[in-house]
């Protein structure tokens, strides 16, 4: 027998002051009394105790001494020694999204924690165990130790995730903890809602099954987006799953910042995935939210709502509610349709002028002669119409029928009559756009001084439309005379100035509109946020990331190539769902951020697999264990000492009660 905890049996020294209140000479009180004949008798039969005097009660001494004893001795912890050599166990709790099913026991997690509390407390002495949670990335909670208090806080500090788990990941760690070992198993503690043809072979791995085959209803896709081509119209799409054998009913309910926008009540048939898309209208962004409701599972087409109605409603039988709720939620961040603000310079740009004023998300300004040293405001966006500095302005240029040399490029010739070609590169800019129709009396020709793109050509090889890279922003030419040609009353014109402006707009990456849990992402920070950046604070490296639940840290930060003020926040995997926020607000250096520079990442289960709380297969009893499982599951010995020390105090309190020892 090994003791994991020595040092307690230092208790046993409490046993003294036991032994010596047991034969210390106990002070008689003095009290008068009108005659003493009968108290004579009394101190006759039971003269007075003296210090060396044997004991006057031993049953009740040695059941006090007991007591003690097996109080130290279950403090001591001890284990049996085990005849096997050094076993060793590494234990894998499987913490995905389907883990928070509620059985008719409790959460499926619960159970599974309270299954590895047991199996570490009735483990024998010497063996080494390690702890793992099978995320989406698999954490090492406890590596191997025979411990037996770190692995109980290990299993204990196990936390819930949102996002799909990687057991398979979380095996073939355990296989490189134990190595070559014989005389080891690995133990994965699951509801089986996995791929398990993912698994690794592994011979020395046991799956004991957490829970049964539960129906469940969840939303397995929800994003809201943008109309690449109209910025001002949006759509809302969204997926629901219903994961059972069973036909299902549910309520969906969208809110638009936190208002009520579309109901609907949805009839599922077994297995079946249904996709819904909401159109919205508008540049306002903001924050969906879906929700699924009054969920019931229906035993026969009798039980639907939207059959047609009955006077005497029926008694209606039900299946087992919807048991996983976290799915039963979705949000996404609907963003603004971007505002561009534009400068138009030109003399003669009336229909350039015309075109951009149609657009509802321009703000235009005007300017009739290029100024000494023209510069952009943030986010601004330059048109050149035949006007052209002998230097660009930082920022995106947009440069109609360029007249004069600069730094990007030298006019050399003007060719007559140049023929289009009907082909075009294949770029965001050129979409449903063609030249073949439109009448170009003159082009000029240039000769470029920075990396060209040509993304359309005449037949003869003049570019007539070119995209131009440099690191304070792109530039697109497009060397045709308009007051000669017809481009500027062709479709194709504003097609071409919209394409661009909203490719414009689109240069840096954007957000997506909701992440699945366990994703991470690049998050672009407001270029507004930075605007006062100065030398001082290019020791920033991190901003503040906020958990749905409140929980904050820092992630770092990572400056773009191209010179700019421009940074990109970095999370890690966000196993939580819900609305996370990245706050730059006090780590800047000292300047003061407005709260809308905060960007919200929506984050959703979004998983059909995790959504299907049913284990493929039947669900078989836990598997005996063999010679490379330690044993297990009992309680620990200590609990017996405990109750074995309960047992003696209650036998002296019923020999006190007796008479048996006074």
């Amino acid at each position: 027998m090994t003791f994991l905890v020595p040092t307690a049996f230092a208790l046993a020294v409490i046993a003294i002051p036991i032994t010596v209140l047991y034969i210390l000479k106990l002070r008689m009180r003095q009290v008068h009394v009108s005659s003493d004949l009968f108290w004579q008798q009394i101190f006759t039969a039971r003269p007075p105790r003296s210090f060396w005097s044997r004991f006057r009660h031993p049953l009740s001494w040695l059941a006090q001494l007991l007591i003690l004893l097996a109080i130290v001795a279950a403090a001591a912890d001890p284990r049996w020694n085990s005849t096997q050599t050094e076993q060793r166990l590494v234990l894998i709790l499987d913490v995905s999204a389907s883990m928070q099913a509620s059985e008719a026991r409790g959460q499926r997690l619960e159970l599974a924690r309270t299954r590895a509390l047991q199996i570490i407390n009735g483990l024998p002495a010497g063996t080494q165990v390690a702890v793992i949670a099978a995320n989406h990335r698999p954490e090492i909670l406890c590596s191997m130790t025979d411990h037996i208090p770190d692995l109980l806080r290990a299993v204990t500090s196990v936390e819930p995730s949102a996002a799909p788990g990687r057991p398979d990941l979380a095996v073939s760690i355990a296989s490189s903890l134990l190595g070559d070992t014989d005389a080891a198993s690995i133990l994965l503690l699951s509801d089986r809602c996995f791929d398990a043809t993912s698994l690794p072979a592994e011979p020395r791995l046991t799956i004991e099954t957490v829970g049964t085959s539960l129906p469940n209803i969840g939303i397995v896709g929800f994003q809201a987006l943008r109309n690449s081509d109209d910025p001002l119209s949006a759509e809302l799409l969204v997926a629901v799953r219903n994961a059972s054998s069973l036909p299902a009913e549910a309520v969906l309910q969208l809110r638009m910042n936190e208002t009520l926008s579309h109901v609907e009540r949805l009839s599922l048939a077994p297995e079946e995935t249904t996709s819904k898309t909401f159109p919205r209208v508008g540049p306002a962004g903001g924050i969906w939210q879906a929700e699924l409701r009054e969920i019931r599972f229906l035993q026969n087409a009798a039980d639907s709502t939207t059959s047609a109605p009955v006077t005497a409603a029926p008694p209606v039988t039900t299946a087992p509610v919807d048991a996983l709720a976290i799915d039963n939620t979705a949000a996404a961040v609907l963003p603004a349709a971007t505002r561009q603000t534009v400068q138009l310079i030109s003399a003669n740009g009336y229909f350039v002028q015309k075109v951009l004023e149609a657009d509802p998300l321009i703000d235009l300004q005007v300017q009739s002669a290029i100024t000494e040293s023209p510069t952009n405001k943030p986010a601004q966006i330059t048109i050149l119409h035949e006007l052209v500095p002998a230097k660009l302005p930082a920022g995106p240029v947009i440069v109609l029928d360029p007249r004069a040399d600069c730094d990007a490029w030298a006019l050399k010739e003007t060719r007559q009559n140049p023929l289009p070609s009907p082909a075009v590169e294949t770029h965001p800019i050129t979409r449903n756009f063609r030249l073949d129709d439109v009448l170009i009396p003159a082009a000029t020709e240039l000769e470029f001084r920075l990396p060209a793109r040509v993304l359309a050509v005449a037949e003869d090889g003049l570019p007539l439309c070119v995209l131009l890279q440099r690191p304070t922003g792109p530039v697109l030419v497009v060397p045709l005379q308009l007051t000669q040609s017809d481009l500027a009353f062709r479709t194709v014109f504003p097609i071409l100035i919209s394409n661009t402006l909203r490719w414009f707009a689109n240069t840096t990456h954007l957000t997506a509109s909701a992440l699945q849990a366990g994703q991470q992402i690049a998050v672009p920070l407001p270029s507004a946020t930075f605007a006062q950046r100065t030398a001082a604070e290019s020791d920033i490296q991190q901003v503040l990331l906020r958990s749905p639940a409140g929980r904050s840290g820092l992630i770092p930060l990572v400056r773009t190539d191209d010179g700019s003020a421009e940074l990109t926040a970095l999370t890690g995997p966000l196993c939580e769902t819900g609305l996370w926020s990245v706050e730059p607000t006090g780590t800047l250096a000292g300047i003061s951020v407005p709260s809308e520079s905060a960007v919200t990442i929506a984050v959703n289960v979004a998983s059909a697999a995790e959504s299907d709380l049913r284990p493929p297969g039947p669900v078989s009893e836990p598997p005996a264990a063999d010679s490379r499982t330690p044993r297990s599951g009992s309680r620990p010995l200590w609990f017996w000492i405990c109750c074995t020390a309960a047992f003696l105090l209650i036998l002296e309190w019923f020999l006190y009660q007796r008479r048996w020892i006074t």
